[in-house]
């Protein structure tokens, strides 16, 4: 998914309008947020008993994962309508399916 606005050129090398992205996120527009992953994305790091993932929970953001981290940024305007991180320590993808079908 592209965040950026590219600049084209014509065969003078002449820069033209500015192109959106077809994945652009507009400022205004809210962000629906899932992690998926294994203990880096779940918030391990050795020195906790168990993963700190997070999620939203009364617009606020938890957790100590990479994800919370960023999902903290992006929630600064308000702009996160959705956050959960699914990942596990030593999770792979018999862990994720078995998460979300069973």
């Amino acid at each position: 998914m592209a965040l950026i606005q590219t600049k084209t050129k014509n065969a003078n090398d002449e820069n033209l309008a500015l192109k959106k992205s077809d994945n652009f996120i507009d400022l205004n527009a809210k962000i629906n947020y899932v992690a998926l992953g294994d203990s880096i994305t779940a918030g391990f790091d050795g020195t906790f008993p168990d993963d700190f993932p997070g999620k939203l929970e009364n617009n606020q953001i938890t957790g100590s994962s990479y994800p919370a981290f960023l999902a903290k940024i992006f929630n600064n305007q308000n702009r996160i309508a959705l956050f959960n991180n699914y990942a596990k320590s030593g999770g792979n993808n018999f862990t994720m399916i078995k998460t979300f079908w069973y």
